[in-house]
């Protein structure tokens, strides 16, 4: 619940960010809602990179959580939430 309401503050922050700065009408009309072929290009290109990032976050905690549960351990992760994490591991 910690990480969810993180994440929920930084986009909110970013959010507020752009719009206080006056940017969120030029970002709706010129990229987020643009049909232009190389501006979905680097949103899609962008978007790997974010996504290649999870992938990697993901496959840090999953070695992680082996490596501490070794010997018996029980690790830093419940079971559920390794299933989890391995499952989204899977479809990034």
């Amino acid at each position: 619940m910690a990480a969810s309401l993180m994440v929920v503050i930084g986009i909110l922050a970013v959010m507020g960010y752009t719009f206080a700065k006056g940017w969120w009408p030029y970002l709706w009309r010129e990229w987020i809602t643009s049909v232009d072929h190389k501006r979905l290009g680097v949103m899609y290109a962008v978007l790997a990179l974010v996504m290649l990032l999870r992938g990697f976050t993901d496959a840090i905690m999953m070695r992680s959580q082996q490596a501490l549960a070794a010997g018996g351990n029980q690790g830093y992760l419940p079971p559920e939430h390794y299933d989890q994490i391995f499952s989204a591991h899977g479809t990034s």
